[in-house]
């Protein structure tokens, strides 16, 4: 089995796992996230807690299950309004061109010009902490992405025959954007949409380490990795078990974006930027 191969079949196993995690976690979980048993405060792995248990007790294992459908939400969530938003007004952009562009092309300008995280901070300190407030926040950076390659893809599909030939038969502007160039430019949107979800989900999750997104006693994953840092020289289980699950997360949406663009563009595994 080639390497790639591996790779890929690893990437859609830790997926697989963690759906099935989010939807039956009530099965799967020993005990519910709010469960307290401060007789095995920071107790080590073993094959009661596979995971060991956290500072007040909790078994990790459950509450990495439990954290599962919020990690989910945090990926899917603000990824797919981003990416609605974004492909909607890149087309608009693309297409329409003149001053409608120059005003969304400086507007994103403006946005980008912000780190991302800095972005995120000026926001929710606006809106207030909260998980939903910190996915909003990272939504509107993951807009101006979408925005850009969508107007790439844009500029030149309108410029092919067959949307020409659309035009002279009198479609008007909106049939011609999402009847006749959105169809033809979604597969790599679709790869830019797997790229960006588990970047979405480490900003959230550091949003949440930083105390600005999910508050305790919510099981998600930054938010126990924050709640560890204090004991991570006794029990280093309770901070990295979390973060190896958001890496896991990461690299298999990665590799499963990686896969796709290999296929719909071969070339594209030869470039390496």
């Amino acid at each position: 089995m080639a390497k790639k191969d591996f790779s890929l079949i690893f990437a859609l196993a830790i997926l697989l796992m963690v759906i099935i995690f989010s939807i039956f976690p009530q099965y799967i979980a020993s005990e519910y996230f709010t469960h307290v048993d401060l007789s095995k405060r920071l107790s080590t792995p073993s094959l009661e807690n596979i995971f060991g248990c956290d500072f007040l007790g909790r078994d990790i294992f459950s509450l990495i299950v439990w954290g599962s459908r919020i990690a989910l939400l945090i990926c899917i969530v603000p990824t797919f309004i981003g990416a609605a938003l974004g492909v909607s007004i890149g087309i608009l952009s693309g297409y329409v061109g003149g001053k409608t562009d120059d005003v969304i092309q400086r507007m994103v300008e403006i946005i980008v010009s912000f780190p991302g995280l800095l972005l995120s901070l000026t926001i929710i300190n606006i809106l207030g902490p909260g998980l939903w407030n910190a996915m909003w926040s990272v939504t509107i950076w993951r807009v101006t992405g979408f925005i850009r390659i969508t107007r790439s893809l844009t500029l030149t599909m309108k410029e092919t025959g067959y949307v020409e030939w659309a035009k002279a038969l009198g479609a008007g502007r909106a049939h011609v954007m999402f009847r006749h160039i959105l169809p033809n430019i979604l597969t790599p949107i679709i790869v830019q949409l797997t790229f960006s979800m588990p970047g979405t989900l480490l900003s959230v999750a550091s949003l949440s380490f930083l105390g600005l997104g999910a508050n305790p006693p919510s099981p998600d994953w930054g938010v126990l990795m924050q709640q560890s840092r204090k004991y991570l020289v006794y029990a280093p289980w309770a901070a990295f078990t979390p973060g190896i699950f958001i890496f896991l997360i990461s690299f298999a949406f990665n590799t499963i974006g990686e896969t796709f663009r290999d296929i719909v563009d071969p070339r594209a595994k030869y470039v390496r930027i």
